[in-house]
């Protein structure tokens, strides 16, 4: 299903950052088997329950970090940066901030 279609930067000359979106997790994580895939993060039991955490993904160029402006209402609990291809890939598992 297509929402919000965006015309991004071109991948074969990528620089700096591109947040590509927060994904609210609502359910089971799906078992895998992990020789099956080049590489697999594990997230502890209890992040991902309910309406409570979700995933935050950022394509960035070599060396460089995501920006912080999408990060500000959530915790990261875990993030893992995927360098086997260019952009490299950053995956966070976020939590929202406690209010104050």
């Amino acid at each position: 299903m297509k929402s919000m279609e965006q015309q991004r930067q071109r991948l074969d000359n990528f620089r700096g950052t591109e947040h590509l979106g927060y994904f609210g997790w609502h359910g089971a994580l799906p078992k895998c088997n992990p020789s099956d895939y080049t590489d697999v993060m594990r997230v502890p039991a209890g992040i991902l329950t309910g309406l409570r955490g979700g995933f935050m993904v950022d394509l960035v160029e070599p060396g460089v970090v995501p920006k912080p402006l999408h990060r500000q209402l959530h915790d990261v609990v875990l993030e893992q940066t995927f360098k086997d291809c260019s952009p490299w890939v950053v995956i966070a598992v976020v939590v929202p901030k406690p209010h104050r």
